[in-house]
């Protein structure tokens, strides 16, 4: 069962609403979130607007429930999610919280980084940005390829301007030595840094003026401890009120 957590401003909304931040694995990641926000929005001289800050997470007392994030993030189930959560729970939220739904930012790591770039390829416009950090393109290559293919059609149509974050630690690439075996030849294998790169620049170069596109490789970070390096810059990155960024 889905887990929702939120956060909001004290002040009243503005008249189209608050911006907003979703975050996918909330049970590991809304806290972190959230004080990446503080820290952006509240700082002396930030011209930031405070949004809402969104967990989705499950009824779990870990960080993650595996089975139901892989059902949920990862093909051909993420078609159902994005469908529950764009059609359902976002305008249910949107009343309960005052949102402003076309100011809003999906995020998601690892698995859910996938499920970032199938929303965005499925549904552009649904979110204002885009922001998929370490995304496991590898689980999910035919989803990704089949979206990325039909994505120019639909960019064109969709409501904008739109931009997207990709992200991935410097200790994520199919180079990278960490002195185990196993875990060097999954590097190797899954290719993160290097698909989130590549991807960052096809679509960077498919309509600039549609899309703003922007790959951070943030040195010294694996694919665990690249998240609250890489949430830090996100926050700016979505509350920034117009692309390019």
């Amino acid at each position: 069962m889905l887990r929702v957590e939120a956060s909001w401003p004290e002040a009243p909304p503005p008249p189209g609403g608050h911006p907003f931040l979703v975050m996918l694995d909330g049970n590991a990641y809304f806290f972190t979130l959230l004080e990446a926000v503080r820290v952006r929005t509240l700082r002396p001289g930030s011209t930031l607007a405070e949004p809402v800050v969104i967990g989705l997470g499950y009824e779990t007392d870990g960080a993650f429930d595996l089975a139901q994030r892989e059902r949920d993030y990862t093909p051909p189930g993420a078609a159902a999610f994005l469908d529950a959560l764009a059609d359902d729970l976002l305008p249910r939220l949107a009343g309960l919280l005052s949102l402003d739904l076309s100011a809003g930012t999906l995020l998601g790591h690892s698995y859910g980084g996938l499920f970032v770039l199938q929303a965005l390829f499925a549904r552009p416009g649904l979110f204002r940005t885009s922001v998929a950090l370490s995304p496991s393109v590898w689980r999910g290559r035919a989803a990704v390829q089949a979206g990325e293919a039909a994505f120019a059609d639909r960019l064109a149509a969709a409501p904008g301007p739109l931009a997207l974050l990709l992200a991935a630690g410097g200790l994520e690439q199919a180079t990278t030595r960490t002195g185990d075996a196993a875990v060097d030849a999954r590097l190797a294998e899954h290719r993160v840094a290097e698909e989130a790169q590549a991807l960052a620049g096809r679509l960077a170069r498919l309509a600039p003026e549609r899309l703003a596109v922007r790959f951070d490789l943030i040195a010294g970070e694996n694919h665990g401890s690249v998240v609250p390096a890489a949430l830090s810059r996100a926050v700016s990155f979505a509350l920034q009120p117009e692309t390019p960024r």
